[in-house]
């Protein structure tokens, strides 16, 4: 069933990293979202199928999602601000849950509805791979980074971004790839090991698959983002562990192949620069902690010490209506990358819990039969909303899976029996 299928897999990979070229960002977008509307409209059969069936849970979900973007853009108008912009990120929700009905209703009628889940997950993790491996070739080939760079249009910020110290490789072939790419590497983490070890999947990868697939996933993880190495490192071990899969041969495998790949980077950091930065980058917080009993991360020290912090009752409460700066001074209202500080400042402590309400129930839609993996998603979740926004990546992803989660193929083809027996006898 895991082999792989190169159309199915490009497909993936395009949709949920789409190249965006600057000149022509408009067509790309009507490309990437009409297309896949169009898609559904033409096959729409399945998508409905799944509607009809799908538990509280989801239901529960898209009805708070909606709310969320309802509020998001009433908020500001009975506030007075006419800040309007928290209004994209609700709205990311169901941008996103489109594509990936797209996505898995092809899988649908290629590969059939039995197997719609493990291969979601299967060529969502690989489609990350496919993205780090491009991220690679863009690494040890300067001239195609910078062909690609001018093809999918520069900026003078970006430049400037790009050369600073833990930056040079966050770059992949949709642009520049940070905070979102880590999560996305996380992400296809745990779906790799959710594959590997859950037994609720009628076949699971083999383990030599499921290391290179996650040694792929960390690798991404240095170059877009530490939080990404702390939340994949620690989903692995703990997965491993209550899946209880931490065989010896796995774990000394996995042991070589961790020793190998920064004795590689270790030799190549002392002919390429940009390899030097990143091996630096990556282990700086490690080897400081080591010998200072501190990080000494600046990023991190930024965040707990700058970024969130005690606002006004008033704020605290009922936020402020605000979410991009007026002051030229940062991006963010409140000048913080902080994911549940900017919904704070925005609706209030009241409108953060909702959106984390909501991602919960998502979460939750799953069923108990995959408590494991909503556990250790639930914590992939809290970790990365410290330091920026997800929620609005974790709510569509977590509903689609809770529709996989409550369809039940056999139901579908004893409607589909019915219907082509009403149509004999009609």
């Amino acid at each position: 069933m895991y082999r792989v299928d190169f159309k199915m897999l490009m497909l993936y990979a395009i949709v949920l990293h789409p190249v965006i070229v600057g000149r022509f960002a408009m067509i790309c977008y009507l490309l990437l979202y009409g297309g896949a509307l169009l898609y559904l409209v033409i096959n729409v059969g399945f998508p409905l199928t799944l509607f009809k069936r799908m538990n509280k849970g989801t239901n529960v979900a898209l009805t708070f999602s909606v709310c969320m973007i309802a509020f998001a853009a009433l908020y500001p108008i009975i506030r007075g601000t006419g800040d309007m912009s928290y209004i994209g990120v609700t709205l990311a929700v169901f941008r996103k849950l489109l594509l990936l009905f797209f996505l898995i209703t092809y899988t649908r009628i290629h590969h059939g509805a039995e197997k719609c889940l493990p291969l979601f997950l299967y060529y969502y993790a690989l489609s990350s791979c496919l993205y780090v491996s491009f991220t690679i070739i863009l690494l040890v080939v300067p001239r195609l980074k910078s062909f690609w760079q001018d093809l999918i249009g520069r900026t003078e910020y970006l430049n400037q971004l790009y050369k600073t110290f833990g930056y040079s490789t966050r770059f992949g072939w949709s642009g520049f790839t940070g905070y979102r790419g880590t999560f996305d590497c996380s992400i296809a983490l745990l779906f790799t090991l959710v594959l590997y070890a859950d037994k609720n999947l009628k076949e699971n990868i083999r383990p030599l698959r499921f290391l290179m697939m996650t040694g792929c996933c960390f690798l991404g993880n240095v170059f877009y983002g530490r939080t990404g190495i702390i939340v994949s490192f620690f989903c692995l071990i703990v997965g491993l562990l209550i899946y209880r899969k931490l065989s010896v041969n796995v774990f000394f495998t996995g042991v070589i192949v961790i020793v190998f790949i920064i004795a590689v980077f270790a030799v190549l950091k002392n002919y390429i620069s940009i390899v030097n930065d990143m091996y630096v980058w990556a282990i700086k917080p490690v080897t400081a902690l080591m010998t200072k009993g501190r990080t000494d991360n600046y990023s991190a020290n930024h965040l707990f010490n700058d970024m969130i912090y005690m606002p006004e009752p008033k704020t605290l409460l009922f936020g402020d209506a605000m979410y991009t700066a007026t002051d030229g001074l940062g991006a963010y209202y409140g000048h913080t990358d902080c994911g549940f500080m900017r919904q704070i400042l925005f609706w209030g402590v009241g409108g953060c819990l909702f959106s984390y309400i909501t991602t919960w129930i998502s979460v939750r839609s799953l069923g108990n039969k995959f408590f494991k993996f909503e556990i250790l998603s639930l914590f992939l979740f809290f970790v990365f909303e410290i330091k920026g926004e997800v929620f609005y990546e974790m709510i569509p992803l977590y509903i689609l899976l809770g529709l996989l989660c409550a369809f039940n193929p056999c139901e579908e083809k004893i409607s589909c029996e019915s219907e082509i027996k009403e149509i004999e006898y009609a």
